[in-house]
């Protein structure tokens, strides 16, 4: 019997003769491919989102906007949580999937998730989608939450050289802004003594 091959967009699955796989097999890898593309693709949406994000509240501190800096925090915190939410459950569909795909995998040549002898593969356990996907998520939720708190604080602590700062912080902003021949004064003439008159 052949190696049954398909490809993740295929509806049938074929041997290198060129037959039908059986209905079962098709049904489980287009199931598993289906819920696998799904999950990379919410990650991908994740990542852009938290980009978007990133830079309007880069914008926020910088104009000192308080309000929207709120906003985005808060809201990219739930962002992290519902992608963390989202990510349990596709990971539960895919591993429907893998499931099926095992039993179906006894009776092939070809052992992939299985080894020789029929049992699952070990799994590495820390390098895995699952851990790097919710890391990834969970960290971005907590910095949200951070910068949430600070923006509710009026951005303590950051730097502000503007000229309504403290009178430190104005004496450096106009020497940085003034150019040096205009700052510098000239040395007084001193007036010509008697005897030379």
């Amino acid at each position: 019997m052949g190696q049954r091959t398909g490809e993740r967009s295929g509806r049938t699955m074929t041997d290198d003769q060129g037959n039908d796989a059986s209905p079962e097999l098709t049904y489980a890898w287009n199931w598993f491919a289906y819920h696998a593309g799904q999950r990379f693709s919410a990650f991908n949406f994740f990542l852009v989102i938290v980009g978007v994000l990133t830079v309007g509240f880069g914008q926020a501190v910088s104009n000192r906007w308080i309000g929207i800096g709120v906003a985005i925090g808060a809201f990219g915190a739930a962002v992290g949580v519902g992608f963390i939410l989202l990510d349990v459950r596709n990971k539960q569909l895919v591993d429907f999937g893998t499931d099926a795909l095992e039993a179906l995998e006894l009776g092939l040549a070809v052992h992939i998730v299985l080894d020789k002898d029929g049992k699952a593969r070990p799994k590495p356990p820390v390098a895995s989608h699952t851990n790097v996907f919710r890391a990834i998520e969970g960290l971005s939720a907590m910095v949200f939450a951070a910068g949430m708190i600070w923006a509710l604080g009026g951005y303590s602590g950051l730097r502000d050289l503007s000229p309504s700062s403290s009178p430190r912080q104005r004496h450096a902003y106009h020497t940085h802004s003034v150019p040096r021949h205009l700052v510098e004064k000239k040395a007084p003439r001193s007036k010509p003594s008697a005897k030379h008159k």
